[in-house]
């Protein structure tokens, strides 16, 4: 959705980033996007489900957090 509303707005170029993607939605976002970026692309049958899992540590952020930060930048 993101990538889409993105588009509308005419950008020379969309680049989607990410830690870890499975193989079909890399495909579906290279279709989406000018280019894909990505540290692991795992063959769907071999995706752990979602991206904490390929993380030592990975917290939950509490949305209070989040607005937190944004209110600082």
């Amino acid at each position: 959705a993101g990538i889409l509303e993105l588009r509308d707005r005419h950008p020379k170029k969309i680049i989607a980033v990410a830690p870890v993607v499975p193989r079909s939605t890399a495909t579906q976002l290279r279709n989406l996007a000018d280019a894909l970026v990505a540290v692991e692309i795992p063959d769907d049958n071999e995706f752990r489900g979602f991206v904490g899992a390929y993380y030592d540590e990975f917290r939950q952020v509490e949305d209070d957090e989040v607005i937190e930060i944004l209110m600082e930048s």
